[in-house]
This record gives structure tokens, C-alpha cells and sequence, in this order.
């Protein structure tokens, strides 16, 4: 793990075991609502984009957006006829880059796909998994060798407040943004428990050594973790370490109690954590069934086409009344979905019933790999829990990223099929991750009494191991 300092003195760790360099796909500059600061706009705007390149010439190249904080901020405006950003060329190469050089785009545009979280245990940079080349794996630089680019993003990126708060992942919603106070010693942990940052860096070594252990299959490896974090012992230590605490911080002194991850592991095996884990579960409950379909919803209703959100009064009414519908039959185990990536809509009782199909070991191991990545960078960036991830305490934000697990299988499963596939392939699984990174990563859809109760349900860790074995790869060869 490669450290250094941040822009505000605390230790940078760059995640491990993790590659990119941009390979100008052009994805992050299509159908995404880009935004910028009000500083970026007038120093964008003064620019005669119509000059230097004619095809600009006349074009609405930046729209307002709206305000955040009581500041206006911008997004670049999209072409009509595939809603890509005017910027972007016919060979997928941004046109702003070719002109500024890479150091002078807008903030935002620099650092993706990397995200910088700033706590009291230090600074933490990572990758978002709506990126092609992130996902893949296999392209690039390995981002621990990128120190000093990121470092110097991080240092620009202090000097702008919007960029800043994307950059970090903070909820934006309501126009205004979620800020991680600095001095914020502890992190909600679980319902009625907080815990100081050294223990949660205790307990994700532990949950990192479970997802790398090889002697079970991922999904087991993914379950035995979700034990580990609800073990009863787990539990009634959590009332000493928070008791120890207050303690602490009462007598004037700060102390680092943790949780030891050989005895954790000791405990998960007394319990047969990992017995349980590895026992083919029944089908999933009807609530968790109810929950993935929920779930899937918000996979297939983003992108939502710019075009729409331009559109009159009318249409915009129609377009939501058409997805009120469709989200009614997806709940009820009927219907369909459709994906970007699809091209064409596929029945979600299709996609259960293909779960039955075996794949190539060889194959779901290139999966599982991938998985694994996307769960240990969503791990190492903190990018599951607290004000970067809607307020959800840390048990209920690991667990939706075991959940988000399912949900790529499952529209891995659809996108073969979508493709006249019964095994689903790499690409297909890639294109699942791609979507639940969209979905739920990149926005903000669990707000108020919707929040609090996909937390509770995600606290249930044997329905979710459950949904987890549902969906699991049949392994064939």
C-alpha cells in the first residue's frame, strides 16, 4: 500500500492491487450529467471554443444547473443526437484536452475515476467501477505507482468546493452537500454503536483477509465476512470498545481498543460462520426478493437520457408514469428490464431461471476475480458508509456491497441473454458492475424512511447469505 500526505497533512494510501491509465472508451463523457463550478465556467467560458475547433461554432456548449450552497454550478451540455458532451471527438478524444492539456480540464473531468476520501485515519484514494478500464483490470498503470498525479489532484481539487465534494463521493442532494466534519473521532458502526477510526481499520483488515482467503469460493468468503460483522461475540464487544471510549474521551485521553482479527476469525469459526457459508441456502425470502427487484429498478431507470430531463412538462409526466408502471411489475416478479447495454428488454424471471445454467470454472473464476476487486477498492476507499454513501452505518453499507454483488451477477445473467447467451461470459459481468456502480455509487436514491429501511433489511445477513448463494455461479469443467 503506498502512502504519502495529503493536501491536508493527513497520510494518503493509494489502493492496492489496482490498474489504470484511460484508454478514451468516451463512456464518462456520454448521457452523464457533468457538473462544474461557477470558478471552472468562467474560466471555460472565456475560451472561442467556435474558433479553435468550427464544428463548436454556435453551439450551447455549458447550461446552469442550479445551485449548491447558494453557488451556481454548470454541466456541459449534450449533443442531441447520441447525447455525448460536444467536447468529445469522433475518435472518443476530448476536444478541451487536445486544446488545454490535461492539467487545465475542468476538475471534474481530471479525476475520474478516482475518488479521494478524507478522514480522521487519513486520506484514502480509490476507483469507481462505472469505468471500463477500471473494471476490466488489465489496462494500465497500477495506481499505486500514480502517487504524485494524485496528490496533485487532490491539492486542485481543495481549491474547488464542488469538485472537492464530488471527488470525495458526499451526498449531494436538495442543493446542498453532506460535509465529513474534520475532528469527527468515530464512525457509526452499527445501530446504537460508534467505533474510533483505528478499530475500523482493525475490522477492515479482517474483512479484507476474508475476501482474500482462497479456501472458499468468493461468495462464501462474502457471506463469512457479513457473519464476521454480526457475530454475537462482535456485538457484545462493541458494548465494551464503546464503553471504553466514552471513558476515554471522558478522562481526556483517546485510546485505540480494537478487535484482534485472528480472534474474530476464532469466533466466526466456533460459531461455524464459515460452516454456514459454505451450505447451499434455499432460494431467497420473499422480502429479499421483493429488496433485489427494488434494487434492480434503480439499475435500469440510470442513465435516465438527458433529453428527457430537457423535455416539456408533458413528456417528462409520461416518461415517470411509464416507469411507475414497469417499477409496479418489477416488484411484483413481473415484467422486464432493459438496460443501456441490453438493447433489448429481458424478462426477470428469465434472468432466475438462467441462474440454473452452468459456467466454465475458468470463467466464473475471471468473475469472482473481478468481483473481489470491486468489493476490496469499495473496502480500502470507504466509499460504503456514513455521509459518502447516504448515512448508512458501516454493517448495513458492507452489506450492500456483498448485495451489489448479486445484483452484477443478476444482470450479468440478463446481458447474455440479451445476447442470445445462456452462459454468461466476463464482458457480460463487467457490464453488470458497470451498472450497480452507476446506480448506486454515482447518486443519491436512498433518502429519508427509504434509507432507514433498506438498512434494516440489509441487517438480516441469512436472508441476504440467501440472496447471495441464489446467485451464485453453477461451476462447471
Amino acid at each position: 500500500m503506498s502512502k504519502g500526505k495529503s493536501q491536508r497533512g493527513r497520510p494518503l494510501q493509494i489502493v492496492p492491487d489496482q490498474r489504470f491509465d484511460c484508454r478514451s472508451c468516451g463512456r464518462c463523457c456520454r448521457s452523464w450529467n457533468i457538473t462544474f463550478s461557477q470558478a471552472d465556467h468562467e474560466r471555460l467560458s472565456k475560451i472561442e471554443w467556435g474558433t479553435i475547433f468550427p464544428e463548436l461554432a454556435g453551439k450551447e456548449l455549458f447550461v446552469p444547473a442550479g445551485e449548491e450552497n447558494g453557488k451556481p454550478i454548470w454541466r456541459f451540455a449534450l449533443r442531441r443526437h447520441d447525447d455525448a458532451c460536444w467536447f468529445l471527438d469522433e475518435e472518443s478524444r476530448c476536444r478541451m484536452h487536445a486544446h488545454l492539456g490535461g492539467e487545465k480540464k475542468a476538475i471534474v473531468c481530471r479525476a475520474f475515476p478516482f475518488s479521494i476520501a478524507h478522514t480522521e485515519a487519513g486520506a484514502f484514494a480509490s476507483l469507481r467501477f462505472n469505468c471500463p478500464t477500471v473494471v476490466a483490470g488489465d489496462h494500465g498503470r497500477p495506481v499505486s505507482e500514480q502517487r504524485k498525479d494524485v496528490e496533485r489532484l487532490d491539492a486542485d481539487y481543495a481549491k474547488d468546493e464542488h469538485a472537492a465534494r464530488k471527488l470525495a463521493g458526499l451526498t449531494i442532494g436538495g442543493g446542498k452537500t453532506d460535509l465529513v466534519p474534520d475532528g469527527e473521532m468515530t464512525v457509526a458502526f452499527a445501530p446504537g454503536y460508534r467505533l474510533e477510526w483505528p478499530d475500523i481499520g482493525k475490522i477492515e483488515a479482517t474483512l479484507d483477509g476474508c475476501i482474500t482467503r482462497d479456501e472458499m469460493s468468493l461468495t462464501g468468503r462474502l457471506i463469512a465476512a457479513t457473519h464476521i460483522l454480526a457475530a454475537p461475540w462482535t456485538r457484545a464487544r462493541l458494548t465494551v470498545l464503546e464503553q471504553a471510549n466514552q471513558q476515554a474521551v471522558a478522562d481526556g485521553d483517546r485510546v485505540a481498543v480494537g478487535i484482534e482479527p485472528e480472534l474474530i476469525f476464532e469466533v466466526v469459526r466456533s460459531d461455524d460462520a464459515e460452516r454456514r457459508a459454505l451450505k447451499a441456502p434455499p432460494a431467497p425470502t420473499l422480502m429479499h426478493r421483493v429488496l433485489s427487484r427494488h434494487l434492480l429498478r434503480h439499475v435500469v431507470s440510470r442513465p435516465w437520457s438527458m433529453r428527457i430531463l430537457e423535455a416539456g412538462l408533458a413528456r417528462r409526466l409520461t416518461a415517470r408514469a411509464g416507469l411507475f408502471v414497469r417499477d409496479l411489475m418489477l416488484l411484483a416478479g413481473f415484467g422486464s428490464i432493459s438496460p443501456e447495454s441490453f438493447g433489448r428488454s429481458v424478462g426477470v424471471r428469465a434472468i432466475a431461471r438462467s441462474v440454473s445454467t452452468p459456467v466454465p470454472v475458468a470463467t466464473a473464476s475471471a468473475m469472482d476475480e473481478t468481483l473481489a476487486r470491486f468489493v476490496r477498492a469499495k473496502l480500502f476507499g470507504k466509499f460504503f458508509f456514513g455521509p459518502r454513501f447516504h448515512r448508512f452505518h458501516y454493517v448495513a453499507g458492507f452489506n450492500f456491497v456483498v448485495l451489489c454483488c448479486s445484483l452484477a451477477r443478476a444482470i450479468a445473467r440478463g446481458h447474455a441473454l440479451a445476447h442470445d447467451r445462456l452462459v454468461p461470459e466476463l464482458q457480460d459481468l463487467h457490464e453488470g458492475v458497470i451498472a450497480v456502480e452507476d446506480a448506486f455509487f454515482s447518486s443519491a436514491p436512498f433518502a429519508g424512511f427509504h434509507g432507514r429501511g433498506l438498512q434494516l433489511a440489509l441487517l438480516d445477513v441469512e436472508a441476504l447469505a440467501r440472496t447471495t448463494r441464489f446467485w451464485d455461479w453453477r461451476v462447471v469443467g
